[in-house]
């Protein structure tokens, strides 16, 4: 028996969900009649992601380092684990936006206590049309289907998270134009993940006492790669594709570009971008044109990712300092738009200091007398702003020392530490020129400096 996910509302951890309120009970009943979580906690609006993409994300149920990074690394607690970043209230004092909850709590039934306060999490969030939730995709699949009896089955065969099969990416599907639209975006699309991580650590020298030296490493490898195994309705024209990058064959997050053919230089068309189009032909309109157009320039996901954390120490004086690599993947910056003769009313670029000129053939459009007459958003997702992303960080230094019990002894203190600490210092190393930063697709983050002192009594 087969049968198709593209019915229902979406990949579990995948997106926030907007159920209706009704429904929203119902699941409740069904998670306490079979102990099943589906509905786990929301995050605030205000506290998610700043970026469109990331914003309704719903597996980023973590507090992160840097809201606004296109790439999001989540910040880790002392331990090395991640932060919840649930929404909480205080246990009796709920908030109108705060659905009436009573069923399964992750946080169980007393929640959770912080400095003399109880409070529960928030499992939905009113908004217009119902409740925004985060549900768990098999769970919901096996709810609907048990509570609802589509298809007439109970329990789905369902691989999430593996390096098997998955239907878990949105794509395009037609409907019958009676229903008032053409087509809606769907869960109908399978991949096929895989990877592998590998951790390794050693310690290069163990200190026999205080002023022996000690050294350690642990390094953690990760390789990952996924393909579209098949999409019901693929896009037919090149806009399509760059907006909703899903191919067959293709990794899901492709990057998909138009292929730049230079600026033109015919009279009343001089300073326009032009693109490779069907045929051989150029053209400065190729949105319209097919698929076979545009040219896969790679995927915006990192395939490697590499990690190395060294700690040393000697004689109460320590040196930590942890080494990232992020590679294999692209990024578009830099877009060269074409302007009209007319603007500058607002700063250009700098990269208009190489600006196409009949006497300077390069690949940015023509300012002043040599400016656009049309405006594409081709520019965008072009060849000629696809550019490598992979990088060499160090995430932080930190230089500690802690001082000898035998003289914090005397005041009291069993022990004194001092620490200080470099994060998001310059890259080390960035595989492109366009002097943009890879994890931000703009300036660099800027670097922090802490300084510390723990007592412990």
């Amino acid at each position: 028996y087969s049968y198709r996910y593209d019915t229902y509302y979406g990949v579990g951890f995948g997106k926030y969900k907007i159920i209706s309120l009704e429904e929203f009970n119902d699941i409740q009943r069904y998670q306490n009649e079979t102990g099943r979580q589906v509905l786990y906690p929301v995050v605030k609006v205000k506290d998610r992601p700043t970026l469109e993409k990331n914003k309704y994300d719903a597996n980023i149920y973590y507090k992160v380092e840097n809201p606004k990074a296109s790439i999001l690394r989540p910040k880790l607690d002392k331990e090395g684990n991640i932060i919840p970043n649930y929404w909480k209230y205080e246990v009796g004092d709920e908030s109108s936006l705060v659905p009436a909850y009573d069923s399964l709590r992750i946080e169980g039934e007393d929640g959770v206590e912080e400095k003399g306060k109880r409070y529960h999490y928030a499992y939905g969030r009113i908004v217009d049309g119902g409740i925004e939730i985060r549900a768990e995709y098999y769970e919901y699949y096996t709810y609907q289907h048990t509570q609802v009896k589509k298809d007439g089955i109970g329990e789905p065969v369902f691989l999430f998270g593996t390096t098997e099969t998955g239907k878990d990416i949105f794509a395009p599907i037609t409907l019958d134009p009676t229903t008032g639209f053409s087509s809606m975006v769907a869960n109908v699309a399978s991949i096929r993940n895989n990877g592998i991580e590998l951790a390794i650590g050693y310690d290069w020298f163990v200190p026999g006492n205080r002023r022996g030296f000690s050294w350690t490493t642990n390094l953690t490898v990760t390789y990952n790669k996924n393909k579209v195994l098949e999409v019901e309705n693929p896009a037919t024209r090149a806009y399509d594709l760059v907006s909703l990058p899903y191919k067959t064959g293709y990794p899901v997050n492709a990057l998909w570009a138009y292929r730049f053919a230079g600026i033109d230089d015919r009279p009343g068309l001089v300073g326009q971008s032009m693109y490779y189009v069907e045929n051989g032909n150029t053209s400065h309109n190729a949105s319209s044109a097919s698929v076979d157009v545009l040219e896969f320039g790679g995927q915006s996901d990192p395939k490697a990712i590499v990690g190395m954390d060294n700690q040393l120490r000697w004689n109460g004086l320590s040196l930590g300092f942890l080494l990232v690599y992020y590679g294999g993947h692209k990024m578009f910056a830099q877009p060269k738009s074409e302007v009209f003769e007319s603007s500058w009313d607002s700063p250009l670029n700098i990269v208009y200091l190489n600006s196409w000129t009949p006497e300077n053939h390069s690949d940015v459009p023509g300012i002043g007398e040599y400016a656009s007459t049309s405006l594409g958003s081709e520019c965008r997702t072009a060849t000629n702003c696809l550019y490598d992303a992979d990088f060499l960080k160090i995430r932080n230094i930190t230089i500690g020392y802690d001082l000898p019990e035998h003289l914090t002894e005397k005041v009291g203190i069993s022990k004194i530490s001092l620490r200080f600490q470099i994060n998001d210092p310059k890259a080390l190393w960035i595989k492109n020129n366009a002097g943009i930063d890879p994890e931000t697709l703009g300036i660099r983050k800027q670097a922090s400096y802490m300084f510390g002192v723990n007592l412990s009594l």
